[in-house]
């Protein structure tokens, strides 16, 4: 048996073996064992592929003498074409795993895209910046597990996604945060704001409101529904009625920015910030 397999690659170069087993065997079998394995190594070098394709020529050596001996023995136009055929896909199959790792060598690792937001624990500040994403709120919540001494929440925020902001209020409300606005906060941002146990404004900042809008051809949110929930936070929040009833008119694509006048007789801001 073992002498059998150790005459086996010599008898395959030789073209000694029939045709069908070394086309089946020898050339297409053997070729789908290495295009399995070659990915899988841990390691890749220019001597992996050298001895790959040094098996390839012993394959196909093998192959194009077993075809030449059926040819004297047993003509067949269907046998020489099927083995010439064979030969061709082995080869063409040898290449893809190399021509990846090849490329993979030289191909240049794709630009880190900038994080959409920005958090920023400072004493017992935590400054929260960007659009609001549900990202942003489990940083967030993980931010407030980690400093059990925060206090303050900043925002800096063009707005985001409602439903995001609910569940930021939420852990504002239950951690009894301050919050506090020195830049913009604008759209969803404002819910995350009004939730503040103290809320102050500085000589910057500007809140903007504007209604709501579902952004899909079939309408599956009640815009309305949406709205008035909202508007019951607010006014949860001790925020004036006629101010709550202003701050879901302007258009989707439009803002209102309340003068600081107005967020503090509104109830809405409860102090400034130097």
């Amino acid at each position: 048996m073992l002498k059998a397999a150790l005459r086996y690659p010599l008898a395959h170069w030789r073209g000694d073996i029939p045709l069908l087993p070394t086309i089946l065997g020898s050339l297409l079998g053997l070729r789908l064992v290495l295009l399995w394995a070659i990915p899988m190594l841990p390691f890749w070098s220019p001597a992996v592929m050298a001895a790959d394709m040094g098996v390839f020529v012993w394959q196909a050596t093998g192959t194009l003498r077993a075809i030449a001996r059926q040819m004297r023995t047993r003509p067949s136009a269907v046998a020489e074409v099927s083995g010439f055929a064979a030969v061709a896909v082995a080869f063409l199959v040898s290449l893809p795993p190399h021509l990846d790792r090849i490329a993979g060598m030289h191909a240049v690792p794709p630009p880190q895209r900038p994080p959409e937001f920005s958090l920023v624990i400072d004493g017992a500040t935590i400054r929260l910046s960007g659009p609001i994403s549900f990202s942003m709120s489990a940083a967030f919540a993980e931010a407030l597990e980690q400093g059990p001494g925060l206090a303050t929440l900043e925002l800096d925020s063009p707005g985001g996604r409602v439903i995001a902001a609910r569940s930021m209020a939420r852990l504002v409300r239950e951690r009894g945060l301050d919050t506090l606005v020195n830049g913009d906060c604008a759209s969803a941002c404002t819910l995350v704001f009004v939730a503040g146990a103290q809320r102050r404004i500085g000589p910057g900042a500007r809140l903007g409101f504007h209604g709501y809008q579902h952004r899909t051809y079939v309408q599956l949110v009640d815009v309305a529904a949406e709205e008035e929930k909202d508007r019951a936070a607010f006014l949860d929040r001790g925020v004036d009625p006629g101010f709550v009833a202003r701050i879901f008119r302007a258009g989707p694509d439009e803002m209102w920015f309340p003068d600081h006048a107005v967020l503090l007789s509104a109830g809405l801001a409860t102090g400034t910030a130097p």
